[in-house]
């Protein structure tokens, strides 16, 4: 490692701090300024990471707790999120949409009708991409902040943390907003294909998204291997089964 390096902290207020040399930040570790578990990264790279995984020499009596379940792999793994995303608006905006209409049913049965009906008007399909999208995120927002798994990103091995725990429930709202407005463009098509295009870029050139990079989050992701290739292969076949079901039941009379 080169004694030169130039490396970025995030200090007690929360605002990155330095370029700082390798002799500068042992000084900040010893006052104490450094912690640990202190986000640092190199002015060249973008992802964050502990203090004590970049340069663990500067902590001899650390000893850093394994991560949850082995997911070591830091590398960024663009199509595997993506896969997880949509894998969780389909499978959990299925779910959510089936609980809206067994209430709104049973409280308004007159009124469900044409409430429903209005996805069937033009444009209604755009609508329904949307919203699902909005009643979504609140139950991503629980499992993240909670365990830091969705049920997709458990499928592709995704998980999301901070100083190695759950990063909690509004955290994750806020970082579910930010998904929504940067990388789903609020669901509108043609805005949404940007918008996707930016942040897989993104992702795939600088290591990590500007919500995670704004929360200082830690991503994750289960190590490669047959058996976890298998499975998401499996879930991919199911979701495409899964949409092309639901379409063709769609345009039943």
């Amino acid at each position: 490692m080169s004694v030169d390096s130039d490396w970025m902290y995030w200090d007690e207020g929360g605002a990155e701090a330095g370029p700082f040399g390798l002799e500068d930040v042992a000084g900040l570790v010893r006052s104490g300024a450094i912690a640990p578990t202190t986000g640092m990264r190199r002015t060249s790279e973008a992802a964050w990471r502990s203090a004590a995984s970049l340069l663990p020499d500067l902590f001899p009596d650390h000893v850093a707790a394994p991560p949850a379940d082995g997911w070591t792999d830091l590398r960024p793994h663009p199509w595997r999120r993506y896969l997880a995303r949509m894998f969780d608006a389909f499978v959990v905006g299925a779910l959510v949409w089936t609980l809206i209409g067994i209430i709104v049913f049973s409280v308004a049965p007159a009124q469900a009708g044409p409430l429903f009906r209005v996805f069937d008007l033009p444009g209604g399909q755009f609508l329904d991409i949307i919203l699902t999208q909005v009643v979504v995120a609140p139950f991503n927002a629980l499992a993240i902040g909670l365990t830091g798994l969705t049920f997709g990103k458990w499928i592709f091995g995704i998980k999301v943390a901070k100083d190695g725990r759950p990063i909690g429930i509004m955290r994750a709202l806020r970082r579910e907003a930010s998904v929504f407005l940067f990388g789903l463009g609020f669901g509108i098509p043609f805005a949404s294909l940007f918008t996707l295009i930016g942040s897989f870029s993104e992702l795939k050139d600088e290591r990590i998204t500007r919500w995670d990079k704004a929360g200082r989050f830690t991503v994750t992701h289960r190590p490669e291997s047959r058996l976890a290739t298998a499975g998401m292969v499996l879930a991919v076949i199911l979701f495409l089964l899964g949409r092309g079901l639901v379409m063709a039941l769609a345009r039943l009379p």
